[in-house]
């Protein structure tokens, strides 16, 4: 990992963490430009996989697709802004799960099913 993208990382932890405190979870979103209404996103919290660690959870509009383990929230971080989630957003997650094509992508749980099923509707 270069310089530049640890240091960005590392000023999103500590602006989160001074405007929301240690205990919240990150948002980050990806958009194809900005008055795009594509979007994906990541969410950084602690990991329910292993312990002490922190988990990167991927989520777009029909619900989780994957997720990856790192040792700490910086760490999480980075590979969120090296796969271009640099965008902090706040509630994102909680607006997508009340939506109905968030409902069919748990319903099938599997995202691209999910996609086929809601434009074929």
């Amino acid at each position: 990992m270069d310089a530049l993208t640890f240091k960005l990382a590392k000023a999103i932890v500590l602006r989160h963490e001074r405007e929301h405190g240690t205990d919240t979870p990150i948002e980050l979103v990806r958009c194809k430009h900005a008055r795009s209404t594509t979007w994906r996103g990541v969410v950084i919290a602690p990991s329910a996989k292993r312990l002490g660690g922190w988990q990167l959870s991927f989520f777009d509009a029909c619900g989780f697709y994957g997720d990856s383990q790192h040792p700490s929230k910086v760490d999480a971080v980075e590979e969120a802004v090296l796969e271009g989630f640099v965008t902090v957003s706040h509630g994102r997650l909680e607006q997508a799960m009340r939506d109905s094509q968030w409902q069919a992508g748990v319903r099938f749980n599997d995202p691209e099913r999910a996609h086929k099923a809601h434009t074929s509707a």
